[in-house]
């Protein structure tokens, strides 16, 4: 009779919990939070009303624009203004892909639907490198079609290899800037904490190296020189014959493009090995 009454109770087996199946319901709680859509939205409009801003500017000061190298000097300087403002936006966007489960205190119940830990992080990297790529292109892509609708002639430019570069970089450079803080966010587990290291790195170490160089001191120059924020630099200026000379980095695009990757993976790597290892709480 016992036997016969857990038959009839017993609960039907879930399915199975794959990878997708998690990559989909990270997708659903990451932008179904309030926070990261208005990051989002405020994201794409800074970004398209400072390129804008750029294009405009340049219209009314360039005699011409219609040559080949003319028009992708004009769409590069329409499209490097906001990078280096919107670098500090996708820093946040990475910090509140994971901060904000910490915060609320739903990882707990992530990880009890999900126990294998490895599956989780792996499929919130996929979710917030889609999303940043994702934002990085549209914000890029409508910034420039504003400035090929200022100035038509300028879409000889698009065929420019500097100009393909500089878009390539100036994307890899977003959604790398994404990763880096989506690792800083996983080790600190606080959200402001994660924001004060990526705004910290990006704006005051460069100014405080810089007082540092006066020293001489060719380590310290090659440090400032490998900061993201000098390296996005050189990543939207695109890959040309010699290294790029902003601000006296020396640094090259493909050197650049290195860097910026390791950077994120500085973050990833240790971030993965703790959340696979440490107490959830």
């Amino acid at each position: 009779m016992t036997q016969q009454v857990e038959q009839t109770i017993r609960v039907p087996q879930a399915g199975r919990n794959t990878l997708g199946g998690v990559i989909r319901s990270e997708w659903i709680k990451l932008m179904s939070l309030r926070s990261m859509r208005i990051t989002l939205l405020l994201t794409f409009l800074a970004g398209v009303g400072i390129s804008t801003l750029g294009a405009i500017v340049m219209v009314q000061y360039s005699s011409d624009i219609t040559s080949l190298e003319n028009g992708a000097t004009y769409l590069l300087q329409a499209m490097q203004p906001p990078i280096m403002f919107l670098g500090l936006l996708f820093g946040v966007i990475g910090v509140f892909a994971i901060s904000s489960e910490y915060s609320s205190g739903m990882i707990l119940s992530t990880l009890a639907a999900t126990p294998r830990r490895g599956r989780v992080f792996s499929a919130k990297l996929f979710v917030v490198t889609l999303i940043s790529l994702i934002a990085a292109v549209l914000t890029l892509g409508v910034g420039q079609l504003i400035a090929i609708m200022l100035a038509p002639e300028a879409i000889k430019g698009i065929g420019n290899e500097q100009y393909l570069t500089a878009w390539a970089g100036s994307v890899l450079f977003l959604v790398a800037m994404t990763l880096f803080a989506f690792g800083v966010a996983g080790i600190l587990r606080s959200t402001a904490g994660g924001i004060a290291v990526v705004a910290g790195l990006t704006f005051v170490a460069p100014i405080a190296l810089s007082f540092a160089s006066m020293a001489g001191k060719a380590w310290i120059d090659w440090i400032m020189n490998h900061l993201q924020l000098m390296l996005g630099n050189v990543l939207s200026m695109g890959n040309v014959e010699v290294p790029v000379d902003m601000g006296g980095t020396g640094v090259t695009w493909g050197e650049a493009a290195i860097s910026i990757v390791v950077w994120a993976l500085i973050a990833l790597i240790p971030a993965c090995l703790l959340f696979l290892k440490r107490d959830a709480k």
